[in-house]
């Protein structure tokens, strides 16, 4: 009975795309065997196959045909091919969890909700970032005004690779940021300025640099391929204080800057000598308790499909303004 009621909370699930990142997203799923069974994987680099109880197959439609029985999927291949494959796993009643970027258009991500909707299936994206207990506290601390009025917020992404051909580096890296953007303050940008250039391919940007408001915040961000070193940063600067998060400092990766001293003052200078102050008297790192943030990811899914509460950040609302967001961005996308 035990066993059967297990079976029955399971969920089947295959992953689609096999490659860098698809990898990465099978560890996780096999660590979570207690509530998801891999029945399969999809990869153009596959032949039609089955080998010690698992399905291998070189594309999505053909696994679908074969009538397994699938309850989810989990979407991990080129962005260029994440609209029609999450169109098709949703026609055929397949819940869908899709690595970001979701998709490249607007009007893609709006039809795919509302088609989700109309299934009454469950539709996800991966933004991981969502689910670091780092960035949950960062937001935080933002959103009890600790720090007091945001000024400016600064990203920093950037690494010697890997290189993509499906997307640009605003569409794989600048994505991680406009969530977290977005988490603060779902407002839409204006006074955008984009330029990139792309020194290692004809089609798209592997560096690209963005400035913007967000209602009277000025945001400003570096995306690239081509740095030597890996940089996980953003500084958030308020009128009280200022926090910094360093996601590659795994012992301090956020640092809060506050000074309970702050006097606000109309004298235009007083920012920066309140901001001094404040960084002169020490920082505070706040406890954040350890996960892996893709783990997370996993669970979150498994409760939204089971219909229970799930993350408040990772919500429709925001997925569909990040994608508009970063449309409206490439759009202005100057290469030199």
């Amino acid at each position: 009975m035990i066993i059967k009621l297990i079976s029955i909370l399971m969920k089947n699930l295959v992953l689609v795309g096999h490659g860098y990142w698809g990898q990465n997203l099978e560890r996780v799923i096999r660590n979570n065997k207690k509530i998801y069974n891999l029945i399969g994987v999809v990869d153009h680099k596959y032949s039609n196959n089955d080998v010690d109880n698992m399905f291998y197959f070189n594309n999505f439609k053909d696994l679908i045909n074969s009538k397994h029985k699938i309850d989810c999927a989990v979407i991990s291949t080129p962005a260029t091919e994440h609209y029609h494959l999450t169109r098709m796993a949703l026609e055929n009643n397949i819940n869908c969890l899709v690595e970001k970027p979701f998709v490249l258009k607007s009007s893609q991500a709006n039809e795919l909700f509302s088609l989700a909707k109309q299934k009454k299936l469950t539709l996800m994206i991966d933004n991981t970032f969502l689910y670091d207990n780092s960035i949950i506290e960062l937001v935080k601390q933002v959103k009890s005004e600790k720090i007091g009025k945001i000024l400016h917020i600064n990203f920093e992404r950037t690494n010697l690779g890997p290189l993509r051909e499906d997307v640009s580096a605003l569409w794989d890296l600048t994505s991680h940021d406009i969530s977290i953007l977005l988490a603060l303050n779902n407002v839409l940008p204006k006074d955008i300025n984009v330029t990139g250039a792309n020194f290692t391919s004809k089609k798209v940007a592997d560096v690209v640099i963005t400035t913007f408001f967000q209602k009277n915040i000025f945001v400003s961000s570096i995306a690239s391929w081509l740095h030597p070193e890996k940089t996980r940063v953003i500084k958030i600067v308020g009128e009280k204080g200022m926090i910094l998060w360093n996601g590659m400092d795994l012992n301090q990766e956020l640092r809060i800057y506050s000074d309970k001293k702050y006097k606000k003052s109309k004298k235009f200078n007083d920012v920066y000598i309140n901001l001094t102050n404040t960084k002169n008297s020490g920082y505070k790192v706040p406890y954040v308790e350890k996960s892996e943030p893709l783990d997370m990811v996993f669970k979150d899914f498994y409760k939204r499909l089971s219909k229970k509460t799930s993350n408040n950040l990772n919500q429709e609302n925001l997925v569909k303004n990040q994608i508009l967001i970063l449309e409206l961005l490439d759009k202005k996308l100057r290469l030199n």
